[in-house]
């Protein structure tokens, strides 16, 4: 259920034409907000878009390209923003993107940089900016977050530690604004089937999940529509005690041995 009143309510979402970001715009435009939706390199169908929105009877999305490390580009947004809404209310961090290693030897301190610079900065650049141009910050602030910071995940390196320092900078700003009028989570899912997770493993990574998962993989796999549920359950006024916290969603998976789980599965000794 959710409480508060969102229309005609800006909600800016980062990384938000396709996958988590998509699904996160469309659960908040369903109670009538004002989405704003970012991309990069013009890597968005807008009119496609804008006709999943349509179709579903919800204000018309505002799509707007963004490089969620540009400082110009951060400013520029919050300033457009600013012509129509004096506020934004939610605001979700989902950019990420990082550095994938082929083995230790290509870990360098450049990658590492760009893997923060997309992961763990945008939070803390885009509350910063909100604040100065708006005079206020969001009621509400989502960092989408992996289970990178506790699971070994090949060539997930500096994304895991971004993530890492993603959390605990969540942490950290919900006791420095403890004062604010806002709340600062993070949410950390299990894999999620995006076009982020492909770019990510490769496109033979996911089939070879499903194979391997068997019926396993209906408990192991997070849609992006139940991220998203849990986003604006998130910044929906019942769950507002709620600060500094990183929200696991793996519908219990954490507390199963998963490798006799896999096989009791696959071998039908569990139903």
């Amino acid at each position: 259920m959710i409480f508060n009143d969102y229309r005609n309510k800006a909600v800016l979402i980062t990384g938000g034409t396709a996958g988590i970001g998509l699904a996160t715009g469309l659960a908040f435009a369903r109670h009538g907000a004002r989405v704003y939706l970012t991309h990069r390199w013009a890597s968005a169908d807008e009119q496609a878009i804008k006709s999943r929105f349509e179709d579903e009877g919800c204000p018309e999305p505002v799509i707007l390209e963004a490089d969620a490390s540009s400082r110009e580009d951060t400013l520029n947004l919050i300033r457009e923003i600013r012509k129509s809404h004096a506020s934004i209310e939610a605001f979700i961090s989902n950019v990420s993107f990082g550095h994938i290693s082929k083995s230790p030897r290509d870990l360098d301190r450049r990658s590492l940089l760009i893997s923060l610079k997309y992961s763990t900065w945008p939070i803390l650049d885009y509350l910063k900016t909100i604040k100065a141009e708006m005079g206020k910050y969001p009621r509400y602030a989502v960092a989408m977050s992996s289970k990178g910071p506790d699971s070994y995940h090949f060539g997930y390196d500096f994304i895991a530690a971004s993530k890492i320092a993603l959390e605990i900078l969540c942490r950290q700003l919900t006791a420095a604004l403890i004062h604010e009028d806002i709340r600062i989570n993070a949410l950390a899912p299990n894999p999620v089937f995006t076009q982020s997770f492909e770019a990510t493993f490769g496109p033979d990574f996911k089939p070879y999940l499903e194979t391997q998962l068997g019926q396993y993989g209906r408990w192991y796999i997070i849609l992006p529509e139940e991220v998203a549920r849990a986003a604006l359950a998130l910044c929906g006024g019942g769950m507002d005690a709620m600060k500094g916290q990183v929200l696991k969603l793996d519908r219990g998976c954490c507390f199963s041995e998963s490798l006799y789980r896999i096989y009791a599965f696959n071998t039908g000794k569990c139903d």
